[in-house]
């Protein structure tokens, strides 16, 4: 070090002021109807640690589309947030458990109104109920984040608007973080006011990462929640955990070892999101990697990977045991090739009858299945994979009565460096499908699923930017069964006529974007769909997918300007 001269650097503030607003135009095409909207976004970054953001009656109708989820477990699907002003700049509040939770969900900012319709007479409340609407206006959102060498802090607020028949909610969040060379110590909490159930929800969350050596990483986190509703007098309380080690002890070898449990009165979801709640859940991952193979190998790395896990609910009544083995091997053409098999123990679903006095939970069979993936060689022009499974239940956290087989083909085309395509279809179909109806009473179906994707994207220079995207999904459900299940978990056939079903989703969206100026920008966005769901047998692949086209509960065309002073 002493070869290096000193020198001394004048420390200059750096503070800088946008101001972003916007106007935007959308079309009701089913409703007939057009909405106008005016607002704004200022960022003002204070200094390099501190910033400041808020948005002003925001509109993101120029948002891409969601995945398609055909979902119809007791666990919610988590949908990642894509509006710019709540995607960008958030890692501070992002406090999370793998997919499991996540202590604020910013997608809840903005979703379905808070109905009561039951409290008007008779004509108000039918007018109620046809009025409710799917998403709600947000007033503003305030984001404050300030970030030192030791110390980080943040503060997030939004308040929705009201509707007819409806109130909007209001979110908090505040944030604290104590960094040093070797961990970092922080806090989350979230208060929720929702007034049309006279709600009121308050998380608290411990954070802890420590890192001993660069070879050891431990993640902790502690989690309370309360809540109070007066509309039925509702009050609960509960806790959640989550402990993570992870080693990498040499080049090549690692290790991985999670604790998740949440307490059975659990709820953070007013302003967060948890995967379930009465579970307990402990799993393990170990792996190795060869990659020092000379250049005359065909093989640029071979994996394998072994693990296992144990759930239960949270009073540590067992619910299964699992373990599985995978191997990957890349090779030098850029291909690979995955194998996964897995085991599951005989089990009890504790969460499938949502709680139910009389079936607190149904007895499944042992599980096991089987996964090969091939992804061909990446070149400018074409790529693709293809994967078929045969597997009764899944590989985590999922169990099932019947098989399930599906195959997938995915194909990505580039013929220009600045357009690109992508093709997706995937078809399975699973023998003794069971599904919840309510409270002990279940339904055994043959299932079947098709999905469709399709994608464009283009570039036009540095101005413009084309995007088409286009998802399909049929699923049937036939030769129903009808079963109740009992407090000893076995399922008992009934005489009930239960029906078969069809559900179609679409969702099709074009969205065009042109840069007036750095961060000033014209959207054009064009976005149809919605889900429908039929109590017949229709099988055509073509009928099933034209539905929700010619019986859209979406049809929207948007017009908007941002510019940026």
């Amino acid at each position: 070090m002493s070869l290096f001269h000193e020198y001394d650097f004048k420390n200059y503030s750096v503070s800088k002021l946008d101001f972003f607003p916007y106007i935007n135009v959308t079309e009701d095409r089913i409703k007939e109807d057009q909405e106008n909207k005016v607002g704004a976004e200022i960022f003002w970054k204070i200094d390099s640690g501190k910033q400041l953001n808020v948005a002003l009656n925001p509109d993101f109708g120029q948002v891409e589309s969601d995945e398609l989820v055909v979902n119809f477990s007791q666990s919610e699907t988590f949908y990642s947030d894509k509006r710019p002003f709540f995607s960008e700049n958030h890692s501070l509040f992002d406090v999370k458990g793998y997919r499991f939770f996540y202590i604020i969900n910013t997608r809840r900012i903005g979703s379905a109104p808070d109905y009561n319709c039951s409290k008007y007479t008779d004509s108000l409340k039918n007018m109620c109920e046809a009025s409710q609407e799917g998403i709600t206006d947000i007033d503003y959102a305030i984001r404050y984040t300030q970030q030192g060498e030791s110390i980080d802090f943040g503060f997030l607020s939004a308040s929705e608007a009201d509707e007819q028949y409806s109130q909007g909610n209001d979110f908090y969040a505040i944030r604290a973080r104590k960094n040093s060379d070797n961990y970092s110590l922080g806090y989350l909490g979230t208060y929720t006011e929702r007034p049309v159930l006279d709600r009121e929800a308050k998380v608290h969350s411990i954070d802890l990462t420590y890192r001993p050596t660069d070879k050891v990483r431990v993640d902790t986190v502690f989690i309370s929640s309360n809540i109070e509703q007066g509309l039925d007098e509702t009050k609960k309380s509960g806790e959640a955990f989550r402990f993570r080690l992870t080693a990498s002890p040499r080049k090549g070898r690692w290790h991985d070892m999670g604790i998740f449990f949440f307490g059975e009165e659990l709820d953070i979801t007013d302003m967060g999101y948890q995967i379930s709640n009465d579970w307990l859940f402990l799993g393990s991952q170990n792996g190795l990697k060869f990659s020092d193979y000379d250049e005359s190998s065909v093989f640029l790395s071979n994996e394998f990977e072994v693990g296992y896990s144990f759930e239960s609910n949270a009073d540590l009544d067992k619910s299964s045991q699992s373990t599985y083995l995978s191997y990957k091997s890349t090779f030098r053409n850029t291909s690979n090739i995955e194998f996964t098999n897995f085991y599951r123990t005989p089990s009890k679903d504790f969460w499938i009858t949502r709680g139910s006095l009389i079936s607190p939970y149904i007895k499944k069979p042992k599980n096991y299945g089987t996964k090969l993936q091939f992804m061909g060689p990446s070149t400018d022009f074409f790529k693709y994979i293809l994967e078929v499974k045969r597997e009764k239940g899944s590989q985590w956290s999922f169990s099932a009565l019947g098989f399930k087989t599906s195959y997938m083909a995915m194909a990505d085309f580039t013929p220009r460096d600045n357009l690109s395509l992508s093709l997706m279809y995937q078809h399975s179909k699973e023998d003794d499908w069971l599904n919840w109806i309510e409270d002990n009473l279940l339904g055994i179906y043959k299932q079947k699923q098709r999905t469709t994707i399709a994608s464009m994207n283009w570039f036009g220079g540095d101005k413009h930017e084309l995007r088409m995207k286009a998802q399909m999904v049929a699923f049937t459900a036939r030769q129903p069964g009808a079963y109740l299940g009992d407090a000893t978990g076995s399922l008992n056939p009934i005489e009930m006529a239960l029906p078969p079903f069809s559900l179609s989703d679409l969702a099709f969206q074009i969205r065009y974007r042109y840069e007036i100026l750095p961060l000033a920008y014209l959207y054009v966005v064009y976005t149809k769909g919605g889900r429908i769901v039929e109590l017949d047998e229709e099988d055509s692949l073509d009928k099933l997918y034209k539905r929700p086209w010619n019986d859209p509960q979406a049809d929207n065309f948007t017009v908007k300007v941002r510019y940026r002073f």
